[in-house]
């Protein structure tokens, strides 16, 4: 086998796995989000990277590799990391704001891996498959800057259960001043519709495992500012002390402030887990019953809010 045939495989043993994140991540992030517009938007994007996946694993076998199934403690940090910080904020909106802005922190990231292995010496049908993909991580990861964090401009998006919704919406959204131009939709086909995973197993044991970490290491903080207290305080006379029995008695704190945070943050995370998949499940199965249409306005952040205000009656009307 060739130099350059090696470097494509380890190459691509790398974007399989980054894939494998990003698909991971979108789930993530798709569950804790309300919207069911959005919602299916990011289930679409996850639907996609598996897709990334299966391309580039069939390319590894292809040029006679063999595709190495790795876990990203990154990755699943990374996702961890999604989950709490959306569960301790505030308000649908700045949920969605949170969790997109992580998304496209992601993004980044994929975006360059790709440009890395993009730079290598690849066989041309490889470059060529890298190629299309890094096309759509730039588009996926421009449309998730427009809806999070462009200071110039918002893309809002909802889902709507008819034609005769989104007529009506386009409509009341022509008339409220929102330019023809502004607005385009998208239709679900039934690969996306059809994409199931089982997300309530990965979201809780990925929540358990970073509040395990998370809690080890806020525990062991708090055992060692306590350990060091007592070693320094005068008035328990260990400030005279030498040797190593402060030091162990150090140790020991920081061991229990561990074990003991580890075991609060992992099932306070859990509960957290369960709740966000839970969630989703319902919205999602209520998504895919009612409809696959997804409605997108490009407008400024000072409208923003109305676009989606108006989406929002119309749908509102529909279920009341």
């Amino acid at each position: 086998m060739s130099a350059t045939h090696n470097r494509a495989i380890a190459a691509l043993n790398q974007l399989v796995k980054l894939s494998h994140n990003s698909e991971a991540g979108f789930r993530v992030t798709a569950e804790n989000v309300n919207n069911r517009g959005l919602k299916t938007l990011l289930k679409a994007y996850a639907k996609q990277r598996a897709l990334f996946a299966e391309e580039l694993h069939a390319e590894v076998i292809r040029l006679g590799g063999v595709v190495k199934k790795r876990r990203s403690v990154l990755g699943m940090t990374h996702r961890g990391w999604i989950l709490i910080k959306a569960s301790l904020t505030l308000g649908e909106h700045n949920v969605e704001q949170v969790v997109l802005a992580e998304a496209h922190r992601g993004e980044r990231y994929a975006q360059k891996q790709y440009k890395q292995a993009l730079q290598q010496e690849l066989p041309a049908a490889t470059h060529a498959l890298l190629e299309r993909h890094y096309e759509t991580l730039q588009a996926v990861g421009q449309q998730i800057f427009d809806m999070a964090v462009n200071p110039d401009y918002r893309l809002v998006v909802r889902l709507f259960n008819s034609d005769a919704d989104v007529d009506k919406a386009e409509n009341a959204l022509q008339e409220a001043g929102f330019s023809q131009k502004a607005i385009s939709t998208m239709v679900f086909n039934t690969a996306v519709s059809q994409y199931q995973i089982n997300a309530k197993r990965s979201t809780v044991l990925e929540m358990m495992a970073i509040g395990s970490l998370g809690g080890a290491v806020m525990g062991g903080l708090v055992g060692l500012m306590m350990g060091l207290g007592i070693w320094l305080m005068p008035s328990l006379g260990m400030s005279s002390m030498t040797g190593s029995a402060p030091i162990n008695t150090v140790g020991i704190l920081i061991v229990i402030g561990a074990v003991i945070g580890a075991l609060f943050m992992t099932f306070a995370a859990t509960l957290m887990g369960l709740s966000a998949s839970e969630q989703d499940a319902y919205l999602y199965d209520d998504s895919l019953k009612n409809g696959q249409t997804l409605l997108m306005v490009f407008t400024d952040p000072g409208h923003a809010d109305e676009a989606a205000d108006i989406m929002h009656q119309v749908n509102l009307a529909r279920f009341g």
